[in-house]
């Protein structure tokens, strides 16, 4: 057959002008929500065997660039990573990740409701213990600090 009866055949076959196939797309949880944070992404890995070799974090976060900032494996198999927008949702359906939900700041989004200063009883803040009766306040940046009040107790 000549190269011309053969792109004949593929035309009929697959159509004219037939489109590349389009990247599937996952569900973004909390997608926008209050206190989202732009571009970064929490992503909860399957339990299976491919999920669980090492160096999948970084592996999906690369193929899908992006960057990993952490990684999780204690109570949930995961990593957050920043990411723009269509390349989460792509992440969300590969076919190891359990789910990909928008990252937010909760705590900001309390400050702002309370002008910006609130009482915790207690808490975990960007790795330090907020200790019993401490102030805390969100700054410009939407970083959580503790003001270092001394403790109520």
């Amino acid at each position: 057959m000549a190269a011309g009866g053969v792109a004949a055949l593929a035309t009929g076959l697959i159509g004219p002008g037939a489109a590349t196939a389009v990247p599937a797309e996952g569900e973004i949880v909390n997608a926008h929500a209050a206190g989202a944070i732009k571009d970064r992404y929490i992503v909860v890995l399957k339990d299976n065997a491919e999920a669980r070799k090492p160096g999948i974090a970084r592996k999906l976060a690369d193929r899908f660039g992006g960057t990993v900032r952490d990684e999780y494996g204690t109570a949930v198999h995961g990593f957050t990573a920043n990411l723009t927008e269509k390349a989460a949702k792509r992440l969300a359906a590969n076919s190891n990740v359990a789910s990909v939900e928008q990252d937010r700041s909760v705590l900001k989004e309390i400050g702002r409701r309370f002008g910006g200063r609130l009482a915790l009883d207690a808490a975990v803040v960007r790795g330090g213990t907020v200790r019993l009766g401490d102030a805390v306040s969100h700054e410009s940046s939407g970083d959580i600090t503790s003001t270092g009040a001394q403790s109520a107790a």
